[in-house]
């Protein structure tokens, strides 16, 4: 430390010998000299449009205020240069890709630096801040660098680092320089000189000798020629120099078994670590109306800090203990109610532990080892009871409604291999009545943790999680549902997930718990400053109420809500405190006693004059020193309350109470409404003897009025505040510059006769401000002495709010354009599961947005909640807010005024929904309610695709193996649900809903493909399908057909003939997903259903018959098929029925008397049974032949033709009793297969 002390005390011998010397942002407002190029954006940026070289050597860049100096150029600096001389603001010089050079000595740059490249240079220059590069950094010989060095390239090191090195490249350290801080590299590291941390790389270490460095990690090689005082881990090591300690673990990250980490105070870290609570490192992301200590998360980082302010830290987490997870097998396996084993669980090593059925899972406490735990997979009221002892776990699964109960006596730690889940359990209770520092859990390398929702309803009250979690690697995720209640802390350099709603406890209370539990004294809460909030002028008969306030942190975001004991002491002997948190008092000090971190009083002073006002006797002693705000508590001021004797007061219509919150409005709106703000305006002194206000004038008089706008801090253009009906001039806070004359009577008592109308169409907290100029007059006691000029000077008597008059969601479109919702008509917004964007806009009683909504100091939170469905009605039942998720918060839009977004919103069902905006805890700036939330129709919703459910779909041929072409026997069984993006069904798709998709049949044959001119498109009736109920439409019919040709020519046969299923006539268009429509149809694609047809273009075919006329004559008749070339015997049919009934004589010339008979039967193997039809014998008996036919099944008929050329449909043969004599117009006759 003495080679930097030498530094320090160095620099205050350099003469000030100042030649030129700028101020910023004054410089660039004028434009003058080296910042002529620049602009001031009025508020904190500066920004030059080329580089700027500041030449003067011996010269002082002044700021008066925070700011950013962005230049696009780069910045070179001369010797002896003092930028923001004392650190007395934040600067930041952004310089994009460009370079900032140091080329002189004895500089001193109080500034963080952003640059393409960064060079410093020169002997005794000292850089007060981080330097960030998009390149490369190089620290020449001769600078001190305090803070932290990072850059996307490379960095070299000839000098003295004062803190962290973080490259996305290489880092060369090299002789004589020195890193007082950790060194991450993404590539090699060199060290030839002192880093008195951890050097942590990805690529090869060299420490060469003389050097020295805290302790090694490296994914590569080590070559350690020099001295390291801690451990070397990586996975090659060559160890010729110093190392106490060497080892290949953890994936090579951590200290070595029986290390110490010499830059490592474990207690600092976990105190550090447990000060934020809840950290992701690796991103924290959280549900919309999420909460934390009672604070709305809000923001983007890591952590959402114990205020609810989301912030990103880097902090370090201590390796675990034991670094690697124990090794362990075999073990017996229980099941805790199927096999009834005991409840109680000894300490051992198991193999499988299962609680189920209602029990109750007693661990006793020691060590166990433990391949899986599983809790309450089935029966209700499943639990287990941890006593305090260490479980080494691999897998826990917990599900739905188990509860984790902890004995006291000690932490029950639990280490975690692989992980818990599962991410649908839901409904857990775990540590839920015990103490935060009673359960543990730590995450080894890749375990993680999945849960699901927590508690229903409005319920927040029962505590979902309690305790610790904690995961020091990069993949220790953490996933939990909506509506958990957690309290304790969360601690993973992996990522955290939390779900809508989601309410973390972490008070100051528990935060002791918990650090105390992991074997740290808990950091006593402190008060970083005392702030005093106080009006700045104020007539001398009213009491100026001065409030102080015990901050916990530097924007005073939190109070330090233990005991404080402050005296408040006015300079003005003649002051005197009354009223409000007041012990005691004594002249012109009072005593506070504070309550939830605050006290006020209220001020008295008469005679009117200034009083600055000052703290002493704080206990306990503040960090930092007391800080000033006006009463609004937005604008840092001077200590000083300026008491009149004389001058205006603007309070509620009774003269003396303070002015209510109001809702914004304007003109005619706001009366229609009711919404005008009454308001008295008074000119008053103050009788020096009683104290009391009296009228300082009468009659008619021009006052000068004004409003500023405290939070947000500015005024927004467009926007309007009358008074009367007349704008007055809108201010910034802290100014009053603008304002409106008003001509004004005043009555006897020295106020407006009438009452002030206030309108504002904006919203916020506003202050107003008067003035009335008097010229010489005689004065009133005694007219024969003439008052002086004066002017009248005064403000409302309290800085009021102006709230939202209505509060509504609008959904966007992919272009970020309002979307206006649709019912039974109209075109539909999104798919039901589809990510969606959507804004909460405050408006104005004339529906016109409200610009400041969402600017104010902490941005006002809101959440947007489940009120009805719009459509359809009645919906179905759970179209509620189980249906509705919000990923992210709602932040400022940048495209709508008075708005704020949010992004990635489901809602999973079909319709429109009817969604409520709402402010976080309904208050807006502790002022209340908006005047009107009405529900927003937000829609219409419609389903992401239809699907044909598994197992419910199944096609059948009529004959087990074949179906003849026209017979209606086909069986075709479906159920077809309309689902959302995240394939649940969307119950709302059906009777109430219009205009659902009607699904039709279509055939096509797979192989071969099957052509237009088989007609394929015109023989499948499509038997269309509509009726929708509850998501779902089901049809089941065996009577289908697939037909012959038109034209009746035997076609086919379709061995792979396969139905499917298009959906049409939806009013969104909505259809299977495209990569179900893989059967190609005539009529297009189509989702083939299951199972395969094989059709047959068949006929019946009859054979003559003869014989005997005194035996019974057979029929002899088989089925046929069509193979593509001929007809065969189809020897697949044993299904056709026959009957004698179906037997009929044509032509009988020789009046034979003879009947069909037989056995009603089916065909075997195409054929009929022998015997089972025939004709009787004639009676009486008699010799002859007849023509006969059989009505055969219209699949089986046929276009035959006799010998006339005569068609008929069923199968015709000759039939004879006696002798065959032949026919005469057959000469010969032969059959050849």
């Amino acid at each position: 430390m003495g080679f930097y002390r030498f530094f320090a005390v160095f620099s205050l011998f350099i003469p000030s010998l100042a030649l030129a010397n700028w101020t910023l942002p004054a410089d660039a407002i004028n434009n003058t000299g080296d910042f002529a190029s620049c602009t001031f954006d009025g508020s904190s940026t500066v920004t030059c449009a080329n580089a700027v070289n500041l030449n003067a050597t011996n010269a002082t860049l002044t700021l008066t205020q925070d700011l950013t100096l962005i230049i696009n150029g780069g910045l070179n600096t001369p010797d002896a240069i003092t930028i923001n001389p004392n650190n007395s603001y934040n600067l930041v010089i952004d310089l994009g890709a460009n370079s900032f050079n140091t080329n002189g000595n004895n500089a001193t740059i109080n500034a963080d630096i952003i640059a393409g490249s960064i060079s410093i240079n020169g002997v005794e220059t000292v850089v007060n801040g981080d330097l960030v590069s998009s390149g490369g950094i190089t620290i020449n010989s001769g600078p001190l660098v305090n803070g932290n060095v990072t850059a996307s390239g490379s960095i070299t090191n000839n000098s003295v680092i004062e803190g962290k090195v973080t490259t996305g490249g290489s880092f060369t350290n090299n002789s004589g320089a020195v890193v007082s801080g950790r060194v991450e590299a993404a590539g090699t590291v060199m060290n030839n000189g002192t880093v008195t941390s951890n050097i942590d790389a990805a690529g090869s270490v060299t420490n060469n000798s003389g050097a020295i460095a805290g302790s090694i990690n490296s994914d590569a090689s080590v070559v350690n020629n020099g001295t390291v005082l801690g451990y070397i881990n990586a996975p090659v090591i060559s160890n010729n120099g110093s190392a106490p300690y060497t080892c290949d673990i953890n994936s090579n990250l951590g200290p070595c078994a029986g290390a110490q980490d010499p830059e490592f105070d474990y207690c600092s870290e976990v105190t550090l670590l447990t000060t934020y609570g809840v950290v992701g490192s690796g991103g924290f992301t959280f549900g919309n109306g999420s909460e934390i200590n009672g604070n709305t998360i809000d923001g983007t980082g890591n952590t959402p800090t114990p205020v609810g302010q989301v912030d990103t830290v880097d902090l370090e987490y201590p390796p675990l203990d034991p670094l690697i997870f124990p090794s362990f097998s075999g073990g017996a396996s229980l099941d805790i109610s199927k096999n009834n084993d005991p409840n109680d669980i000894p300490p051992g090593t198991y193999s499988t532990i299962d609680v189920a059925g209602g029990q109750n899972g007693n661990f006793l406490g020691g060590t166990y080892y433990i391949d899986t735990l599983e809790v309450g997979a089935k029966g209700s009221g499943t639990g287990i009871t941890l006593g305090p002892g260490d479980y080494f776990i691999r897998n826990i699964i917990f599900h739905s409604g188990i509860y984790l109960n902890t004995t006291g006596g000690g932490p029950a730690r639990l280490f975690i291999e692989n992980g818990i889940g599962e991410s649908n359990a839901n409904q857990l209770e775990l540590n839920s009545s015990g103490s935060a520092g009673n359960l543990q859990i730590y995450l080894y390398e890749g375990a993680t943790i999945s849960l699901g929702n927590g508690n229903m309803g409005a319920n927040k009250e029962t505590l979902n999680f309690n305790g610790t979690i904690y995961g020091p690697f990069p993949d220790n995720d953490i996933t939990l549902g909506n509506n958990n209640t957690l309290q304790g802390s969360i601690l993973t350099a992996g990522t955290i997930d939390v779900g809508t709603d989601t309410v973390f406890n972490y008070s100051p209370e528990v935060q002791a718990e918990v650090t105390a539990s992991l074997g740290c004294a808990p950091v006593d809460a402190e008060v970083h400053h005392y702030r005093i909030l106080h009006p700045q002028v104020l007539v001398s008969c009213y009491a100026a109420s001065v409030e102080v306030i015990a901050c916990a942190d530097e924007t005073c975001s939190a109070t330090y809500d233990d005991p404080v004991t402050v005296t408040v002491s006015s300079s003005d002997a003649d002051s005197t405190w009354q009223g409000g948190n007041l012990d005691s008092t004594t002249s012109a000090d009072v005593n506070l006693l504070f309550s939830n971190g605050s006290g006020l009083s209220g001020l008295r002073n008469t005679n009117g004059g200034t009083a600055n006002l000052a703290l002493s006797n704080a206990s306990p002693t503040a960090v930092d020193a007391t800080q000033c705000f006006d009463s609004s508590g937005t604008t840092a001021t001077s200590c000083d309350v300026v008491f009149n004797t004389a001058g205006l007061i603007i309070t509620d219509t009774d003269g003396v109470s303070p002015l209510p919150a109001t809702f914004a409005g304007i003109g005619a709106s706001a009366d229609s409404a009711g919404l005008s703000l009454p308001a008295a305006l008074r000119a008053v002194q103050t009788n020096t003897t009683t104290g009391a206000c009296e009228a300082r004038l009468t009659g008619t008089h021009t006052v000068n009025l004004g409003m500023q706008c405290l939070n947000p801090g500015t005024c927004q253009a467009g926007q309007s505040f009358t008074v009367n009906n007349q704008a007055i001039g809108l201010n910034a806070a802290g100014n009053t510059a603008n304002t409106s004359s008003l001509s004004l009577t005043f009555d006897a008592n020295g106020r407006v006769a009438t009452d002030l109308q206030l309108r504002y169409s904006d919203v916020g907290q506003v202050r107003l401000f008067a003035s009335l100029p008097l010229t010489e007059a005689p004065a009133a006691p005694d007219p024969t002495i003439s008052d002086p000029d004066v002017e009248l000077v005064g403000t409302s008597v309290n800085d009021f709010v102006v709230k939202p008059y209505r509060l509504v969601t609008r959904a966007l479109d992919d272009a970020n354009n309002l979307w206006t919702s649709t019912l039974a008509s109209g075109p539909g917004f999104k798919a039901a599961g589809e990510p969606f964007s959507m804004v909460i806009q405050s408006l104005n009683t004339a529906n016109e947005p409200t610009p400041n909504f969402g600017l104010e100091s902490s941005s006002a939170a809101v959440q947007v909640q489940f009120d009805s469905m719009a459509y359809p009605t009645p919906a179905a039942a759970g179209s509620d807010a189980s249906k509705l998720t919000l990923n992210n918060p709602f932040t400022i839009d940048g495209n709508y005024a008075g708005a704020k977004r949010t992004t990635g919103a489901i809602w999973n069902e079909a319709g429109t929904v009817n969604l409520r905006a709402r402010l976080l805890g309904d208050d807006y700036l502790g002022s209340g309610d908006a005047f009107e939330r009405p529900p927003s129709p937000v829609g219409r919703f419609y389903p992401h695709r239809f699907a044909v459910t598994p197992g419910s779909d199944l096609v059948s041929n009529a004959c087990s193996t074949y179906t003849y072409m026209g017979q209606n026997a086909i069986a075709v069984d479906y159920i077809v649900q309309a689902l959302n993006l995240g394939g649940n069904v969307t119950r709302n798709y059906g009777l109430n809903y219009s205009n659902t998709a009607a699904v039709e049949l279509v055939a096509a044959h797979t192989s071969p493909i099957d052509e237009a001119t088989d007609e394929f498109d015109q023989r499948l009736a499509p038997f269309t399908q509509s009726t929708w109920v509850d998501g779902e439409l089901t049809f089941s019919n065996s009577s289908i057909a697939f037909a012959r040709r038109s034209d009746e020519l035997p076609d086919g046969p379709y061995p792979n003939l396969r139905i499917g299923l298009q959906a049409t006539g939806d009013i969104d268009s909505r259809n299977f997903a495209s990569s179900d429509l893989s059967l190609v149809s005539q009529r297009g694609d189509a989702v083939p259903i299951g199972g395969t047809l094989n059709l047959r273009y068949g006929r019946m075919v009859l054979e003559n018959t003869y014989g005997p006329e005194n035996e019974p004559l057979p029929v002899v008749m088989r089925a046929e098929y069509w193979d593509g070339n001929r007809f065969l015997l189809n020897d697949l049919d044993s299904c056709t029925a026959t009957t004698a009934t179906s037997l009929n004589i044509l032509e009988n010339p020789s009046a034979l008397t003879t009947t069909g008979a037989g056995v009603d039967s089916d065909l075997l193997t195409g054929e009929l049974l022998p015997d089972s039809l025939y004709w009787t014998p004639p009676s009486p008996t008699a010799t002859g032949e007849f023509l006969f036919e059989y009505q055969t099944d219209s699949w089986l008929e046929y276009p035959w033709l006799d010998e006339n050329g005569a068609s008929h449909r069923f199968p015709r043969a000759e039939a004879g009793f006696g002798q065959y004599r032949g026919n005469d117009r057959v000469i010969f006759w032969m059959e050849r297969q």
